[in-house]
């Protein structure tokens, strides 16, 4: 009788975690192409373009880049303070403190001029957020609504989140990447103060986070933003112009663009490759391109957090893929200071992708995303000297240390692996 309730419930532990955490054939498990470009030619834009369904546009602004939530905050109440129309955000992350203290007060004045602000939340990412500040803002006019709040009925859609970054000025400023509103990001708490990193947009490109935002509010809320108080018209920029591919990446089966966007990015490299991503859980054909990739003599770097992550069980998967990328010549490093969160990746630095979405299963499959690629040497310039001071910072990988590593490391991070769906 003790056997039969024992295998019972060991039954039942291995249906939910087939349930919950595996995926069975919902998306190919591997990419190719039969021609590919390099990443600065109009056949590359042409071939990601028509692959991901987003069409090429043309920007003259320049992309700023903000490498820290001091100057992130400084630059956005800047630009919030001026506001005449329209405010619109979307975070995963909000929660109470110093940060939140301040956004909320210099949007409160801005209402009080008649501006209009919009809120969008996620239920399990902003599940921290100062719920009666939000009240005294929604009774200036203001609104704030979350994303799929649990209800009977809905319970299955709670683990695909909203992960977008777009804070939105007027639809002519706006900014993405991977912070969002925590004193984490600000002031020292608990632990040092994340690495991240920021881009201030201008022009057609916030208007692209405009799209971002707007696609979801309507289908949260109903409502339809239009009008030149959301999408200013200006003059067009010429196709002399930066030219750019914006994307907003939604959960769908079997027509996921974010990681096609990703693939064909990673295949078009000739010279470098360089990731910085918080949350490493490749799939295997990222696996298989940046192994091929450094198995041709394209130098592969990848920067990840270290001993300071915020989700150990994360790191631990990550650390499952070393040995594999590792042993190909791709090279690892670990961020030390703190918790390092910026999201960006650099193909031979010209070619500069950055947003709001990881290198993982959940980012590419799960969660809403919003991510920005763009051909702008000086950006990938400015960028690849971020990462140099970053990995200045940071410890490499030795194949031979790690491969030497001990038995309960092995399974811990084989343990880990198991549940890479839902990281």
């Amino acid at each position: 009788m003790e056997f039969t309730i024992i295998w019972f419930l060991l039954a039942g532990i291995l249906l939910v975690y087939l349930v919950f955490f595996i995926s069975f054939a919902d998306r190919a498990s591997r990419f190719f192409a039969k021609k590919l470009f390099q990443p600065s030619s109009q056949e590359f834009l042409a071939a990601l373009s028509s692959t991901v369904n987003a069409p090429i546009e043309y920007e003259d602004e320049e992309v700023e880049v903000l490498n820290s939530g001091v100057e992130f905050m400084d630059s956005l109440l800047a630009s919030i303070a001026v506001a005449k129309h329209s405010i619109n955000i979307t975070v995963y992350i909000w929660e109470a403190g110093e940060m939140s203290d301040l956004l909320i007060q210099t949007l409160q004045e801005r209402a009080k001029h008649g501006v209009q602000i919009r809120i969008l939340l996620d239920s399990f990412g902003s599940s921290g957020a100062p719920h009666e500040l939000f009240k005294t803002l929604t009774a200036s006019g203001s609104q704030v609504v979350r994303f799929r709040s649990p209800a009977l009925g809905r319970l299955t859609r709670l683990h695909r989140r909203n992960h977008r970054r777009a804070l939105v000025i007027d639809g002519k400023v706006g900014f993405t990447g991977g912070m969002a509103i925590a004193d984490k990001w600000y002031k020292d708490t608990t632990y040092p103060v994340w690495r991240d990193t920021m881009f201030k947009v201008k022009g057609k490109l916030a208007q692209s986070l405009q799209s971002a935002f707007v696609d979801i509010w309507t289908g949260v809320t109903g409502e339809v933003l239009v009008g030149q108080e959301y999408y200013p018209l200006g003059t067009p920029a010429a196709p002399q112009g930066k030219p750019y591919i914006a994307l907003s990446s939604s959960p769908s089966p079997d027509t996921h663009p974010l990681p096609k966007l990703f693939w064909l990015s990673l295949a078009a490299a000739q010279k470098s490759i360089k990731i910085v991503t918080p949350y490493f859980i490749p799939e295997k054909f990222i696996r298989d391109i940046l192994v091929s990739q450094a198995k041709k003599g394209v130098e592969v770097t990848i920067l990840l957090p270290g001993s300071h992550s915020d989700a150990r069980p994360v790191r631990w998967a990550s650390q499952f893929f070393y040995s594999e990328l590792i042993s190909a010549g791709v090279l690892i490093y670990e961020y030390q200071p703190s918790m390092i969160h910026s999201k960006y990746m650099l193909i031979d630095d010209e070619w500069v992708v950055f947003g709001s979405a990881n290198m993982n299963i959940r980012s590419m499959v799960r969660d809403e995303e919003n991510i920005i690629g763009t051909i702008d040497k000086k950006l990938g310039e400015a960028l690849a000297i971020d990462f140099l001071h970053d990995t200045a910072q940071s410890i490499k990988m030795n194949k031979k240390r790690w491969t030497q590593r001990g038995i309960f490391s092995r399974a811990v991070e084989k343990l880990c692996w198991l549940f890479i769906e839902q990281f």
